[in-house]
């Protein structure tokens, strides 16, 4: 199956460190190893989990890449996905 990877962390300061992006990216690459799956892409940002689908690019171009090659989109906690249960 091919696997389309989101990370994403709240503040540019997480973002600078890159220790929660990593550990996030970590992961999801040793799920897919372990479930012998592909990665397919790897989006990540740097937003707030409250921001809407319109404003958080990243996470529409990963899941158009999902669409596109009939994947599925993985994060590494569903709140890395979105805070709003709406969204998710």
């Amino acid at each position: 199956m091919e696997l389309v990877f989101y990370t994403r962390v709240s503040t540019d300061e997480q973002g600078h460190s890159r220790n929660g992006l990593e550990a996030q990216l970590s992961a999801l690459k040793a799920f897919a190893t372990q479930g012998q799956h592909t990665e397919a892409g790897h989006y990540e940002e740097v937003a707030s989990g409250t921001l809407g689908l319109s404003e958080r690019q990243q996470l529409r171009l990963a899941l158009a890449k999902a669409r596109q090659v009939r994947g599925v989109l993985v994060v590494s906690r569903l709140d890395r996905l979105s805070r709003s249960v709406a969204l998710i």
